[in-house]
């Protein structure tokens, strides 16, 4: 596949990592090399421009689902089509509880169900479907695609449990929490 001068310039997107979950810690670093490796990757581009990445709880998560699409049930992923305007490619909002319940129920690693939802994410943005069967089959080829990419790339995620009395993430991911780029914190719906 041949990529395009935008894609290539998405290379060097400024990737934010806020982790607002109470239960779990990932490390940013193996994030934003995954979408970085994304980026490179033999797979359709999302348009040039910052990327967050939201990681929630269920409550949060549930809150999102609920504003924004009008369901209660908890969800593993949600995204927000950025602004090229304002040189935003979009939002990534992945729940880590519902990743956590998933690999159990499915026998898998934690992690690899996050990097699954991150890709998902990455894959919406970049203009891919899921709603009808034809849609759904071919995110599933490229979701196997993209993780292969990444696996071939030795990008590799680790979850750990956070002890309940922890706080919410380092002061850098507080912060980074409160950036307005976030779309998910805004107050507009």
């Amino acid at each position: 596949m041949q990529r395009t001068a935008e894609s290539k310039a998405s290379l060097a997107r400024l990737v934010s990592v806020a982790n607002r979950s109470r239960r779990f810690r990932v490390p940013r670093k193996g994030i934003i090399e995954l979408i970085r490796a994304l980026d490179r990757g033999p797979l359709p581009p999302v348009a040039s421009g910052d990327m967050s990445i939201a990681l929630l709880d269920n409550p949060e998560m549930i809150a999102l689902h609920n504003r924004f699409l009008g369901q209660t049930d908890p969800t593993d992923v949600i995204t927000f089509p950025g602004d090229p305007e304002m040189d935003f490619a979009g939002e990534i909002c992945v729940s880590l509880e519902q990743a956590a319940v998933m690999a159990t129920a499915l026998s898998r690693n934690q992690a690899d169900e996050l990097a699954l939802y991150l890709v998902h994410g990455w894959l919406h943005l970049a203009g891919l479907e899921d709603k009808e069967a034809y849609d759904r089959e071919q995110m599933r080829r490229y979701e196997q695609r993209a993780l292969a990419h990444a696996r071939e790339a030795g990008i590799c995620l680790t979850v750990s449990a956070c002890h309940p009395k922890c706080d919410s993430g380092t002061r850098a991911e507080r912060e980074l929490s409160q950036n307005p780029r976030f779309i998910s914190q805004s107050q507009s719906s």
